[in-house]
């Protein structure tokens, strides 16, 4: 059974565009798009910007890579990435909070500015240029071998260029990593938060190379003695500090028990194997992760009476709500999936991932005035400031049912880009183009085609003049 995903935006990750898109099984190195990650990430760091100050708060952008291998690292533009391995690794909040703490370092130190010069020698420079020229603006949305039925919801991904070549890029001296480190040290005592985490997360780094292959973390981030012999000595000069908000712990140990569930899990089968990847993680909130598992194992009920356990202990909130809308939908009740999808937009109206997933589900149902409130918002999102292309499929099968065909062809345009599939791409801007041109040259005036519509000529037009570059390579 397929579980479903949310998929994602990602990444041209040098020059601060956010594109792309994959399943929640998901690949090596998708980024994921999670409502409920995003905000702690956010609201972790909020007070770490109140005293760094707006221009850095405008800056910088969390994203979670889909990926047990444990690493993090920042981007010039201010994108932040952070693996699930960090996550699952994790045993407490600080030490996630001193890992972005010194993420945040390098980006106010701009120590990025080598990895750009870099990135210019890099093989995947034609893909950033095409992106750059706005063909890459689609999203793998057809995942499945039949193509169809994988939808964004609350936990998804992917990946347009290798995040692992990309990271071997990321490899500081220890110089910047000690500035990196004394940034985080000294926002944390600015906070009077612990130093406790960053320590504890260098530490379990190091005792890992021990016994293994070297931790990436660790071949991006170079450690040494005198780095943990500064944080611990930093640490034992802070003086009494503030407990974290105890909200924090709560949403740090449902994420835990959620991204055990929504990673692709090796040689377990069993409830009672899951059972033992969520050692650590206190009871009440193992039962989250188990509704997912259930799910993803096709046990409806059973999944839908961990979720009932989970909410028993753990106040309802938008997440879980989105996460029964997923599980109810992905089993054929729409009615019941809306139902909750919109109470979960009640609590959180401005959160897009939730508002494109109940955008999405509606297009399910058989109401064309629904079909166009999907289709009016899905457009707002791939064209407005926010843009999250990874919605270009969902807007094309928006854009069909509601006989807008030319549109249709350029959304599905974006989405071959997005899988790389150029032929295809090609023919759908074709398409496009004759329905769309043809619609202009008719008897109504340009000027009164809709807003839309004329963008949408404008971005067929743009993918044409890019296809025209890219070669494809000759077949046998």
């Amino acid at each position: 059974m397929k579980f479903y995903v949310n998929f994602i935006k990602i990444i041209t990750i040098f020059y601060g565009m956010i594109i792309g898109a994959m399943p929640l099984r998901f690949e090596e190195g998708a980024v994921i798009s999670d409502s409920q990650v995003e905000n702690f990430l956010n609201t972790v760091c909020a007070p770490a910007f109140d005293i760094l100050g707006d221009s850095l708060r405008s800056r910088v952008s969390f994203h979670l890579v889909n990926s047990q291998t444990i690493n993090a690292f920042a981007t010039k533009n201010g994108n932040i990435f952070i693996n699930v391995g960090v996550f699952l690794t994790a045993d407490t909040p600080e030490e996630i909070i001193g890992v972005l703490f010194h993420e945040l370092g390098h980006v106010s130190c701009d120590h990025l500015t080598k990895a750009m010069d870099l990135m210019k020698s890099l093989e995947i420079r034609s893909t950033i240029l095409r992106v750059l020229a706005g063909v890459a603006a689609g999203m793998t949305a057809l995942t499945s071998k039949e193509g169809l039925g994988v939808l964004p919801g609350f936990l998804g991904g992917s990946s347009l260029i290798d995040l692992t070549a990309l990271t071997d890029m990321m490899h500081f001296s220890r110089a910047q990593e000690g500035s990196a480190d004394q940034f985080a040290l000294g926002v944390l005592k600015t906070l009077q938060w612990s130093m406790n985490g960053l320590a504890t997360f260098m530490e379990k780094m190091v005792r890992a190379s021990g016994i293994s292959q070297v931790p990436l973390y660790l071949r991006t981030h170079p450690c040494s003695g005198d780095r943990l012999a500064s944080i611990r000595d930093a640490e034992k000069k802070s003086g009494p500090v503030k407990p974290l908000d105890p909200s924090i712990y709560r949403e740090f140990f449902k994420i835990k028990s959620k991204l055990w569930a929504c990673t692709e899990l090796q040689n377990v089968s069993t409830l009672q194997e899951f059972r033992q990847k969520l050692t650590g993680i206190p009871e009440e909130y193992r039962a989250l992760g188990e509704s997912i598992f259930l799910h993803r194992k096709g046990k409806l009920q059973h999944a839908l009476k961990a979720l009932d356990r989970f909410e028993k202990t753990n106040q309802r909130d938008a997440f879980t709500l989105e996460l029964r809308s997923q599980i109810l939908f992905e089993n054929g009740h729409l009615t019941q999936a809306l139902d909750f999808i919109r109470s979960a937009l009640k609590m959180r109206p401005k959160d897009i991932n939730i508002r494109t997933y109940s955008a999405i589900i509606a297009l399910d149902g058989s109401d064309p005035m629904q079909w166009k409130r999907s289709a009016t918002l899905l457009e707002g999102a791939v064209f407005g400031t926010q843009q999250d292309p990874y919605m270009w499929y969902w807007l094309g099968i928006a854009l069909g049912k509601l006989n807008r065909i030319g549109e249709m062809h350029v959304a599905m345009a974006e989405c071959a880009m997005g899988k790389g599939d150029i032929q295809d791409a090609k023919k759908h801007t074709h398409l496009a183009l004759m329905h769309l041109q043809g619609k202009k040259s008719s008897k109504t005036p340009s000027r009164i085609l809709s807003t839309y519509s004329q963008k949408y000529i404008l971005r067929a037009r743009d993918l044409q003049q890019a296809l025209k570059t890219i070669t494809l390579p000759a077949r046998d």
